[in-house]
């Protein structure tokens, strides 16, 4: 290797000095600008300010992001745990645009409320509102693909416009789509989940209108009402509470007639009302009194009964005083009101739903094999029937 470059270097001097005055100055000048060419722009690069382009990147996701900067000469650096790339402030517009265009909105690390943390002057509040949307969802979309079944997910969010006045609004709904990794599959409960989550972190959202699909189309939430969704766990109930009957009636019955001849069958008939019972229970014998009141009216005098012809003699001056007869008139009279405050107990009793209200069971036994030797001393086994007894 030293050979080579000692080789090189003898033939450029030979070159140089074979070279007139005039194309020596050239030869030096080419050389200095490049040189210092290099320099700039090493210098340029090593001294940009790196901006983050995707944070939490997937590791399934990482090696295609790489891949389009490297095809496009983009510098680059892995940051917090190799899982954030940030690339030149200069060119961090460029990188975002080359990643959609090369690669999907989908198919890269979602934004969320970190796009927050850099705060623009003269914002209207309906690019506030696109942004905290944009946010929300990349929030969802996070926390959905912790899910180990997950392999990426996409959550699309319609938020109603909040309304000045009184009015009937629009609802909000929300749509999520999964793409799950082969061989995997999601419970029921976990869709329920999944669907309580997305409506618990939206203002208004109820989750009856939060739709969940798969990547095939396939939908995995149910359009349920409180109603239906409260039937649909009495029925998981009362499947549950039949098949621990049937288990232990024939773990009881096997131990008596043998392990595997018993198959029991058991039906549960459950309430599925709610009863509210509101009882007033009076104790005639527990009495108070309550309020009290007394009134008492005397009247002691005497006056004089009216007689004569009525008319207008009897308006004469003289006439009222001629045959008038006075009595005398005592007036007691007594009311006494009593109020009774009575001893009354008032019992609300609300039962629920799930009290049994039937339970069927039809329980099949098998027969017992008895041994019996004929004649030529071979031993043969015949079915018998159990007795009534049994």
């Amino acid at each position: 290797m030293n050979k080579i470059f000692a080789n090189i270097i003898a033939q450029f001097k030979e070159f140089y000095r074979n070279l007139t005055p005039i194309k020596r100055a050239s030869v030096l000048g080419s050389v200095i600008v490049a040189s210092g060419t290099l320099v700039i722009i090493s210098l340029m690069v090593s001294g940009a300010h790196y901006k983050p382009l995707l944070k939490d990147i997937p590791a399934d996701q990482l090696p295609l992001v790489i891949g389009q900067l490297e095809k496009n000469n983009i510098p680059f650096k892995m940051e917090a745990q190799g899982n954030t790339i940030s690339v030149p402030e200069n060119l961090l517009h460029a990188s975002q645009m080359v990643i959609m265009a090369q690669l999907g909105p989908s198919n890269i690390g979602s934004i969320g409320l970190e796009l927050f943390e850099k705060q623009d002057f003269g914002v209207t509040s309906y690019a506030q509102r696109i942004n905290y949307q944009r946010a929300l969802q990349g929030e969802l979309t996070r926390a959905i693909n912790t899910l180990s079944s997950v392999k990426r997910s996409k959550v699309i969010l319609a938020l109603a416009p909040k309304k000045t006045f009184l009015e009937e609004s629009a609802k909000t709904t929300a749509s999520v789509v999964l793409e799950l990794y082969p061989g995997k599959h999601l419970q029921e409960d976990q869709v329920r989940g999944i669907t309580y989550l997305v409506a618990s972190s939206v203002e208004g959202l109820e989750p009856e209108e939060v739709t969940v699909v798969d990547s095939r189309g396939k939908v995995l939430s149910k359009k349920i009402s409180g109603g239906a969704s409260e039937s649909a766990d009495l029925m998981e109930v009362q499947r549950k509470m039949e098949m621990d009957l049937e288990s232990r009636v024939e773990a009881i019955l096997s131990k008596a007639v043998g392990a595997g001849k018993v198959i029991a069958k058991i039906n549960v008939k459950l309430n599925p009302n709610h009863v509210d019972t509101v009882q007033e229970l009076v104790d005639p014998d527990q009495t108070a009194v309550l309020s009290s009141v007394t009134e008492e009216e005397k009247l002691n005098g005497a006056r004089s009964n009216p007689v004569g012809i009525p008319g207008a003699r009897a308006n004469l001056p003289g006439a009222g005083d001629q045959g008038q007869v006075g009595f005398k008139q005592d007036v007691n009279k007594e009311l006494k009101t009593t109020n009774y405050q009575v001893s009354k107990t008032v019992k609300k009793i609300r039962q629920m739903s799930g009290n049994i209200e039937k339970i069927s069971a039809a329980i099949l036994i098998d027969g017992t094999l008895i041994n019996e030797t004929d004649d030529k001393g071979n031993v043969k086994q015949t079915w018998q029937q159990r007795t009534p007894e049994e």
